[in-house]
């Protein structure tokens, strides 16, 4: 489905969304979903304007920790001549061994904590990488339909989206579902080029859609063609991705832990 219909030609770039059933095999989760067995075809796809609020993020998580700095392992490099304040490093070095630990603690208390010249311990943590969020991904559309057709274009594409951020019921058992629908989109011109992935949509990995908000009444009230359909709508849509992102050795693409996995080795 696309819209808008009418005077479709002065749109520059337009993007797509797909929605597919949800695969656990890493093949399929690395080409946006789909399996080999029930069909990797689109069930749901919706093509719309790239809209003006169109966003992204990326959190890493950090906990405070003890430095990877090894006194033993700078203290003997400063010995072989490497690096720049050796007095310091050896006197790092030094200072874990347990003999000169142990040496006069009054000493070097008085030249510590309360010591003359106010040397004090400082905690030296450093902050560790724990783990990655999962990115977000954020679009909103204002829809206005300017006939009949549009309108139930319009009001089709925000109910697929509805609908497919569902899970839907096993014919088996009560007791379980089958997952809701995993996702991907593209960003192309108005001649149908697809754009690379870095250049407008963020280089999104396959994605679960967690957020759907869809206001009918954005014309400011309860207005309607007559057909009875809405005559305008605001679509917001967030997505996540369904795996952790990595970047790839050379540092130039985000990967996901399936599209990781299945790179050539080294």
């Amino acid at each position: 489905m696309e819209f808008p219909r009418s005077q479709s030609d002065e749109i520059q770039l337009w993007i797509t969304f797909e929605a597919r059933k949800y695969t656990n095999r890493q093949e399929g989760r690395a080409a946006g979903g789909g399996r080999q067995f029930g069909g990797r075809d689109a069930i749901f796809s919706a093509t719309l304007p790239v809209p003006p609020n169109m966003s992204s993020s990326v959190s890493a998580n950090y906990e405070r920790g003890e430095t990877a700095v090894n006194p033993l392992i700078e203290g003997a490099m400063a010995l072989a001549g490497e690096g720049e304040g050796r007095l310091r490093v050896l006197g790092s070095f030094a200072s874990k061994l347990p003999i000169i630990k142990g040496l006069s603690p009054g000493f070097i208390a008085d030249l510590t904590t309360s010591g003359y010249f106010g040397a004090v311990d400082m905690d030296q943590s450093e902050m560790r990488f724990t783990q990655m969020e999962h990115r977000n991904f954020q679009f909103n559309f204002n829809m206005i339909a300017k006939n009949n057709e549009e309108s139930a274009v319009m009001e089709a594409i925000a109910s697929g989206f509805e609908t497919n951020a569902l899970p839907s019921p096993s014919r088996i058992t009560n007791e379980k579902m089958f997952h809701p629908p995993l996702w991907s989109w593209y960003v192309m011109s108005r001649e149908g080029r697809q754009f690379n992935s870095r250049t407008w949509a963020g280089q999104p990995q396959t994605s679960v859609l967690t957020d759907v908000r869809v206001n009918r009444t954005a014309a400011g009230g309860a207005y309607a063609t007559s057909s009875g359909k809405p005559m305008a709508i605001n679509l917001a849509l967030n997505y996540t991705e369904l795996e952790p992102a990595v970047r790839d050795p050379e540092g130039t693409r985000i990967l996901s832990r399936s599209r990781s996995n299945r790179r050539a080795s080294f």
